[in-house]
């Protein structure tokens, strides 16, 4: 999630316990939500497998963000799939990783990389498996303090008018859902 429970009730004030499902569960709504609004993959997967479609050489991992590769499978549907190799057979991009998280929205595949099959032939595509470190966070304590301190309405009071003083949706400044 982009921030903890212990950061946001830090934040507003809160003492005790009795809030924290509520929290937890504003915590991961806005998080999801804010994911889906900008097609961006922020919380973590330590490790995952992915597969994507690959028509081109160029191939988007979107909505995903990759923080690093562990293995990238090419037709790993076949019975003899092809593991291909950093900097010979695929390179991503972009080079040094997005926005300056250091992750990986695409990856190119070299021109000696065939992407003939017969999954190819039979449905107009290749497919691609990629394995490793997703998300563009390694955890709520990376996350940049700009996005959590949006996220939490840090600076709010209990008092405030969420309109004036939040960049973000009502629905999503923690704050004002949770003095609301």
């Amino acid at each position: 999630m982009l921030c903890t429970r212990a950061q946001v009730k830090d934040a507003i004030g809160i003492p005790g316990t009795a809030d924290d499902a509520r929290i937890d569960a504003l915590i991961s709504e806005a998080s999801q939500t804010i994911m889906r609004r900008y097609g961006r993959e922020f919380v973590p997967h330590t490790t995952a497998s992915r597969t994507y479609k690959v028509a081109r050489r160029l191939v988007s991992l979107a909505p995903h963000d990759l923080r690093s590769a562990t293995a990238v499978v090419l037709h790993p549907e076949a019975t003899t799939p092809q593991t291909l190799i950093v900097g010979v057979d695929y390179t991503l991009l972009p080079s040094g990783g997005a926005d300056g998280t250091g992750t990986f929205t695409q990856l190119l595949l070299a021109g000696s990389v065939s992407l003939a099959s017969s999954f190819m032939s039979s449905f107009g595509f290749a497919q691609i498996r990629v394995d490793g470190a997703w998300g563009v966070w390694a955890g709520a304590a990376t996350v940049r303090e700009d996005v959590r301190r949006g996220l939490m309405g840090r600076g709010h009071s209990r008092s405030c008018s969420w309109r004036a003083a939040c960049h973000w949706p009502r629905t999503l400044c923690l704050v004002s859902v949770l003095h609301s």
